[in-house]
């Protein structure tokens, strides 16, 4: 008979896991999946530790943007969380309601988004990982970018970046902080501002060399001088985003 996992050494493993995916370290997580994955099997009955392998699991999928619309939805509708069972399950209760409102603004279900996040806020009390709270505060930001509500989502946003710029290891969500802020400063018809945080960040992002940040970066760049009315300097960013894509398929 085969011995099984404890299941505090799993949650441990997934402790681990959830780092990577915090930083944005997706080849990393993606090499631990399968450890994981053949310890879940394996481990003792604990159905906090398997709702969080599922909520992680999801998260990891949204990064990789491998989601269609239905993707587990039963997933959510089997795991809401219990009222009377989430005085004894506060972080995991949290997570539901954080990571539905991830899927829903991904779906472009705003309305639907926003319900999910406010009611995550409400919960934002039960985590204690100020990282958490900024990863919170910066999907917070993107929603609210989405739905133009600008001044919301720079506030949001600015909260995500102090804690963010505090750590030295997730340089990748300070350059997306200042990568929205910048989207926010377009709206605000800020173009020089948004101009010198593009920059900013296109200096940081060939600190880390990250293909998939500066296809990102190059387009939203081209969107600023497309705002700008200077067609020649957009085109020439949206040539350089479609050469990196080629280059990212190959």
């Amino acid at each position: 008979m085969t011995e099984l996992i404890a299941s505090q050494e799993v949650g441990n493993m997934l402790n681990t896991w959830n780092l990577a995916i915090q930083k944005g370290d997706l080849s990393a997580a993606i090499e631990m999946q399968d450890d994981i994955d053949k310890a879940i099997e394996q481990m003792e009955e604990n159905q906090d530790v398997l709702l969080y392998y599922q909520l992680l699991s999801f998260r990891l999928k949204l990064k990789l943007q491998n989601i269609s619309k239905n993707l587990d939805k039963p997933f959510f509708e089997r795991n809401a969380p219990d009222e009377k069972e989430e005085k004894t399950n506060k972080l995991m209760s949290y997570y539901f309601y954080f990571y539905n409102g991830i899927y829903h603004d991904y779906l472009q279900d705003y309305d639907k988004a926003l319900s999910y996040f406010r009611i995550a806020e409400k919960k934002l009390a039960y985590v204690d990982d100020e990282i958490e709270k900024a990863e919170f505060h910066y999907k917070l930001a993107v929603l609210f970018y989405d739905l133009k509500m600008t001044f919301l989502s720079k506030y949001h946003a600015q909260i995500a970046c102090d804690t963010f710029n505090a750590h030295e290891s997730y340089i990748k969500r300070q350059i997306n902080c200042r990568m929205l802020h910048s989207l926010n400063l377009i709206d605000q018809f800020e173009y020089e501002k948004a101009s010198e945080l593009f920059n900013e960040a296109e200096n940081m992002i060939r600190s880390i060399n990250d293909n998939h940040l500066i296809i990102h970066l190059y387009y939203s760049m081209g969107f600023l001088e497309s705002k700008r009315e200077n067609a020649e300097k957009a085109s020439a960013f949206f040539r350089r985003t479609l050469k990196k894509l080629r280059n990212k398929c190959y």
